[in-house]
């Protein structure tokens, strides 16, 4: 078993991804990133939910994830997805309410 093999069945494991997520969410939180991290640990979590519910076969027969390049597709598209949902959320906020600054 080579060193590809062995990460290759560490990238379909959800344990890991929940791990992932944590660390990222966790980085956010301590270090006040923006919420850029923050985005990059829930696509993380996704991911970890659909890789959970593929090896439970919640999906039924249909397969996402067959080999470790689909994961890290899901993976980049989720987070920018995710990116772009917080930041459009974090706008809406922002320009509801009044800025103390404008005189």
């Amino acid at each position: 078993m080579g060193v590809l093999d062995s990460l290759e069945r560490w990238v379909f494991l959800p344990e890991i991804w929940v791990i992932v997520a944590i660390v990222f969410i966790g980085i956010d939180i301590v270090f006040g990133l923006d919420f850029f991290v923050l985005s990059i640990g829930v696509a993380a979590m996704i991911v970890a939910g659909l890789l959970f519910a593929q090896d439970e076969a919640w999906l039924g027969h249909m397969l996402l994830f067959e080999t470790w390049d689909d994961v890290g597709i899901w993976f980049a598209g989720l987070s920018i997805g995710s990116i772009a949902l917080i930041r459009l959320a974090l706008q809406r906020r922002r320009s509801d309410r009044p800025d103390i600054n404008e005189y």
